[in-house]
């Protein structure tokens, strides 16, 4: 018996991939592709296999994800290069800053998830506590 299902009966997740999924089979050779968030609604594992996927599917072709994440797991050497990855840091008049990883020429090895995490790169959120004790008054 075969049971038909809604998309919007769908986790978020499952709907993600629906909407990924079709640029594998949609490449021409010469795509530049921008995904907000590309870790939306996906396990970070699942997130780094499409990646993955889609790196193979495109290496012999001229094809480019341009992808933002909030995902630090998804800063690895192993899956991007440093001139792969790039910080966005805001500054105190709301402006943003757009620099690459590779101005610190890391070693290949290095863990830059953590590094990002500990403030290495300057492109952490900044929070200031009195803000947030003025909200709980």
């Amino acid at each position: 018996m075969q049971e038909l299902f809604e998309y919007l009966d769908e986790s978020d997740g499952t709907q993600r991939l629906f909407d990924l999924i079709p640029l594998f089979y949609e490449q021409n050779g010469n795509s530049v592709i921008f995904i907000d968030e590309i870790d939306r609604s996906l396990h970070t594992n699942l997130t780094r296999k499409f990646l993955e996927l889609f790196y193979k599917l495109t290496e012999d072709d001229a094809s480019q994800i341009i992808a933002t994440t909030h995902d630090s797991n998804l800063l690895d050497l192993d899956l991007l290069r440093q001139d792969e990855i790039w910080f966005v840091k805001r500054r105190e008049d709301h402006s943003s800053n757009l620099y690459s990883l590779n101005r610190y020429k890391e070693r290949y090895d290095k863990k830059i998830d953590k590094e990002y995490l500990l403030g290495r790169y300057d492109a952490i959120p900044v929070f200031d506590d009195g803000v947030l004790e003025d909200i709980n008054v």
